[in-house]
């Protein structure tokens, strides 16, 4: 406003103190301008809305080991604009699976190909999918993600699971039928032959139980190997401890065996040589051939009753075959075992053998 002509001293005063307050006004407003830039750079970017974040929406293919899914995932090609979807591996029961990084993308359609496999950075975690089963399949969520990050949001959640196969029913069922085979043929064999019994004439001869423990701990490592291999597809799974478990088993029955032949031919002897016999004395009868009084009294006892050497072998034979059958259904390996438990193994063997030496007399 235009001072009059001759002002008055109040005329100016007023209007300096107008300028001054048109300064701070605009003083205010660049400090308020300034504020709000330096705050828009500071600020962290707004959440994404709901709408344009990634999510697992289908899922086509058989989810089993060794197989390939195809996995559809929204709004990933405008994810990918800022993270490499090279570095995204499937999630199972929240669970990421490290050295599955997909095998195609095809980001126009939001498309990953996943090749399910056991690596050395997974198989904790697909051994923790697949052991314990309760049958042939189990429901899982799933997912994909950053191996570093947490999975994306799916259609697949605890309400919307997906079967994941454990077994096979195709391979599951032959390798079922082909145990059980084995196993009826086995007992059948065992009931009418001499397979597990001591060598003699007559059909039913006692149960050896160097012969016994052999062949138990040979189906255990036989049907554990064959569910190993259903399972995971592993066929390398028997290591150094098992061979020397084996051998254990194996030196039992084969020490025991030549004691009871050595032993069997001296008593021929006895009863078919004269000069054994003395003069005029009355011919020594022939014993009758021995007889199986069951499983559990022949693998305990012999000719002088129950013996505590034997009760140790098949205790110890038992719980350890126990162990071995939960560590294989928990952990789907083979167990290890320790240099000490197998010493102990082959004390209680060499016990065993050791008290039917005074049988040779």
């Amino acid at each position: 406003m235009p001072l009059p002509a001759n002002p008055t001293p109040a005329d100016t005063l007023d209007a300096a103190r107008r300028r001054r307050a048109f300064v701070r006004m605009a003083l205010v407003r660049i400090a308020a301008l300034v504020c709000a830039v330096l705050l828009g750079l500071c600020a962290p970017p707004a959440p994404a809305h709901a709408d344009d974040l990634p999510r697992v929406t289908r899922l086509h293919g058989h989810l089993e080991l060794d197989y390939t899914v195809e996995v559809h995932v929204d709004n990933l090609a405008a994810w990918a604009e800022h993270n490499d979807p090279r570095h995204l591996v499937p999630y199972i029961d929240g669970r990421a699976l490290p050295g599955n990084a997909p095998e195609a993308i095809d980001l126009a359609h939001g498309r990953l190909l996943f090749h399910l496999r056991i690596t050395d950075d997974n198989r904790a975690v697909w051994m923790d999918l697949l052991g314990s089963p309760a049958g042939l399949r189990r429901p899982v969520t799933f997912s994909v993600g950053r191996v570093d990050g947490s999975p994306f949001d799916t259609h697949h959640d605890a309400s919307q699971r997906v079967l994941l196969t454990v077994i096979s029913p195709v391979y599951g069922t032959i390798a079922l039928v082909l145990v059980v085979l084995m196993l009826a043929v086995f007992v059948h064999l065992a009931r009418t032959t001499s397979i597990i019994r001591k060598p003699g004439p007559g059909p039913h001869q006692p149960y050896d139980l160097g012969r016994f423990q052999m062949a138990v701990w040979f189906f255990l490592i036989y049907v554990s190997y064959t569910a190993i291999w259903l399972v995971t597809d592993a066929t390398d799974t028997i290591h150094a401890s098992l061979l020397a478990l084996l051998g254990i088993s194996a030196g039992t029955a084969l020490s025991e065996a030549m004691i009871d032949a050595g032993s069997a031919q001296r008593r021929s002897a006895q009863h078919t040589d004269p000069a054994a016999d003395p003069p005029a004395a009355a011919p020594v009868p022939t014993p009758p051939p021995a007889r199986s009084q069951g499983l559990l009294h022949d693998l305990l006892s012999d000719t002088q009753g129950y013996r505590f050497d034997r009760f140790q072998i098949f205790a110890f034979t038992l719980i350890l075959g126990v162990i071995f059958i939960a560590d294989v259904y928990n952990n789907l390996s083979m167990p290890e075992l320790s240099p000490t438990l197998l010493g102990l193994m082959g004390l209680s063997s060499g016990t065993y053998i050791g008290f039917k030496f005074p049988d040779r007399t």
